[in-house]
């Protein structure tokens, strides 16, 4: 009769503490999915809308949107702050070329720059998918990402994009 009842109570407390601890992973697995999906889309309207020839509004919008999406979907603050940064520096750049050739309305920037904000989009997107345990991968990535982004920090302070780097992120 005690053994049944040991049984019976060891059941019960396994049972609870399977239903807790793995079921939410299995039930809210598509809700993860969903949430990284949106941040991706998120990304894209960024990457989309951080050329001068998009509307500024519209550009900070996005940019809300996307460190509330990555947040919700379980990303790293650090990882998006750091693309908010080149993101928003690009677009410094994207409006003082813009600026000077005012006759098209188009503006561009140096290549080394993009190529660091599309790798911080990169970064961004693969941290999104990143399996749980591996989670220490992409802030490795990013402290690398962060010391490239300092020499090209240092090699522009000197021309005119000084003021670029000196932006305001959300």
């Amino acid at each position: 009769m005690n053994d049944q009842l040991l049984y019976t109570t060891i059941g019960a407390v396994m049972g609870t503490v399977i239903t807790s601890l793995i079921a939410p992973y299995i039930l809210q697995s598509s809700v993860r999915r969903t949430a990284k999906a949106n941040a991706l889309k998120c990304l894209l309207d960024v990457e989309m809308t951080r050329w001068a020839s998009s509307d500024h509004k519209l550009y900070r919008r996005n940019q809300i949107e996307l460190k509330a999406a990555v947040l919700v979907a379980g990303g790293s603050r650090a990882i998006v702050d750091n693309y908010s940064k080149m993101a928003a520096v690009a677009r410094s750049y994207s409006d003082l070329d813009a600026e000077d050739n005012y006759y098209d309305g188009e503006g561009g920037m140096p290549t080394d720059i993009a190529d660091r904000a599309s790798d911080a989009a990169l970064l961004l997107s693969k941290s999104l998918w990143t399996p749980f345990a591996f989670r220490f991968i992409p802030l490795i990535k990013l402290k690398f990402l962060k010391r490239q982004q300092q020499k090209l920090q240092k090699q522009y302070t000197n021309q005119r994009g000084e003021s670029c780097w000196k932006v305001r992120t959300i």
